[in-house]
């Protein structure tokens, strides 16, 4: 206690004193608070979007605001993008602080449906911030589209499928990515299609491709062709995963068998190869391991069936079962196993030449085309080779089994009308017919089918897709598509928001545009020989496919 100058006491605070004692020339002792860390935040435009198949979206801003300083640059990564929806630019994105990044968000028209979330997750250093955008994706008209359809590969028959050779399989189909692989001599390239809408989503550089087989695993596609090369390809990246160099067998002296024209994959991790000479037609059946690389010819196997070399062949769907046709006028077919035994035959069915073959899931039933003197017959044999029904008075230009086996799909040409008839794959007896996707009066070669009863087809320089879902009674007469459109570009570098003009001929008013795997923007079919489009503002620079569509109406 103190005294004021009024005698009044003073009581000096106790805290007050305490903080003068040591006070002197010496300065405080108390630091400075730190400054605040930089940081920064980041931002979307909007926080949900609606998008069609095919479509792109409006511009959604990213956006990046420096706090405390901060003017670094953010590196934005989105992630949760559905199958299908692509972004111009790529993620990641680079954005400066005090600055923003316009970001397109493009669907395929195959691209997944439904309600997504998309994170975008920016970094800068040891910072890290997000952001989310629910996306929505909508179905497009052109799934509403009629299912039979033609696609142009610029193909050509004299190499698809030569005169002076029996038929080998170009086609496969992935149940599991809803792919379908077509080899293309003629382009040097092995085109794969999307089976739900039809369009191009890749092409692979395979040289002198001729065949296409889908693995039992359904990890790979297997590419014959008629270089000495045997080609791998993943069936989810669509990559090349390995090429083998085939050293090929010589059975005779100076007689070298070296192009591995067609693979068939087997359930033992080999295959059956069509190996044909390098300056003639005929071909002999090898087993090959591709672990070794090494062939086994097995001719010896059945010298009475491989007198003029082998014929059309075809596997079973659980690839434990190849059917062998003879490559002559002797009618006789065999069944080896997935080791390369033989197992049954070889059978004769009647002087004749078999040009096309089928099998059905587990072997059970076989179909075999004969024609002699001038008369076609389809037969159906048992897993013994014998015949499980009475032979079906049918000229027959493709075959192929349901997946399941209930249905036998047969490119008629019987009729005078291009169709496709279905029978029974237990008895043959008659179910219906469907039209052939006929292309300037051409017929179909119809090779495989999907879950959904969608058949596949080589044809008139290009790939066809035939509903065959809904058999049924044909009058003689019905429309088919006479002048199949093309254009020029078909393909080419392109970058989003451009116009282009594309030139060609019988384009209808009802073209729709695709480049790559979006619509145009906008566009306008200014005549038969002209379409005027806009590429879609989200497609990436690069090359990419024109494809025009022309909907029935």
């Amino acid at each position: 206690m103190g005294r004021s100058r009024y005698g009044v006491p003073v009581a000096v605070p106790l805290a007050v004193a305490l903080a003068c004692c040591g006070c002197g020339g010496g300065g405080s002792s108390m630091q400075p608070p730190p400054p605040p860390s930089q940081d920064f935040t980041l931002t979307l435009s909007s926080n949900s979007l609606s998008i069609q198949q095919g479509s792109s979206s409006p511009a959604v801003n990213v956006s990046v605001t420096g706090q405390n300083g901060f003017a670094g640059t953010v590196q934005v990564t989105l992630s949760g993008l559905p199958a299908g929806v692509t972004t111009n630019p790529v993620s990641p994105i680079s954005v400066t602080a005090g600055a923003g990044t316009s970001v397109i968000f493009g669907a395929a028209v195959n691209a997944a449906t439904g309600n997504f979330m998309v994170s975008a997750q920016g970094t800068s250093g040891s910072l890290s911030h997000s952001a989310n955008l629910a996306l929505t994706v909508q179905k497009s008209i052109l799934s509403s589209l009629p299912r039979t359809s033609y696609i142009r590969t610029d193909s050509t028959a004299e190499l698809d499928a030569p005169l002076d050779e029996p038929h080998h399989r170009h086609l496969a189909y992935d149940p599991a990515n809803k792919h379908v692989f077509a080899a293309n001599r003629a382009m040097n390239r092995v085109e794969v299609f999307s089976s739900a809408d039809g369009l191009r989503v890749a092409q692979i550089s395979v040289p002198a491709a001729s065949s296409a087989d889908l693995s039992a695993d359904g990890a790979t596609v297997w590419v014959g062709t008629v270089l000495e090369e045997a080609v791998a390809v993943d069936t989810s990246s669509l990559q090349v995963k390995a090429r083998y160099t085939i050293q090929g067998l010589e059975p005779l002296p100076n007689t070298q068998f070296d192009r591995p024209e067609e693979l068939l994959t087997l359930s033992s991790g080999k295959l059956m190869m069509r190996l044909r000479q390098s300056n003639a037609a005929e071909a002999l059946l090898a087993f090959w391991d591709p672990g070794a690389n090494h062939l086994t010819n097995l001719t010896s196997a059945a010298p009475q069936l491989f007198q003029s070399g082998v014929g059309s062949m075809a596997r079973t769907g659980d690839h434990t079962k190849v059917l062998v046709a003879a490559n002559d006028a002797s009618g006789q077919v065999a069944l080896f196993d997935s080791n390369g035994n033989l197992i049954v035959g070889p059978q004769e069915l009647g002087n004749g030449t078999i040009p096309f073959v089928a099998a059905n899931t587990d072997g059970s039933r076989l179909a075999v085309a004969l024609n002699s003197n001038g008369s076609s017959q389809l037969f159906l044999l048992d897993g013994s080779l014998q015949q499980a029904a009475a032979p079906a008075s049918i000229n027959v230009q493709g075959l192929t089994f349901s997946r399941d086996g209930k249905f036998l799909y047969a490119s008629d040409s019987t009729t005078a009308a291009p169709v496709i008839t279905i029978l029974d794959g237990h008895d043959l007896h008659a179910i219906g017919q469907v039209p052939d996707a006929a292309i300037q009066g051409g017929r179909s070669e119809i090779e495989d089918v999907d879950e959904t009863q969608l058949l596949f087809a080589i044809t008139n320089r290009g790939v066809s897709f035939i509903d065959a879902s809904s058999p049924g009674a044909l009058s003689n007469s019905f429309p088919i598509l006479a002048n199949a459109p093309n254009t020029q570009p078909s393909e080419g570098p392109i970058t989003g928001g451009t116009s282009v003009v594309l030139s060609g001929e019988n384009f209808g008013s009802t073209a729709q545009l695709v480049f790559g795997t979006q619509q145009a923007s906008s566009g306008s079919v200014t005549s038969s020989t002209q379409i005027q489009a806009t590429s879609p503002p989200s497609v990436t620079s690069g090359a990419t496919n024109i494809d025009a569509f022309f909907p029935s109406g």
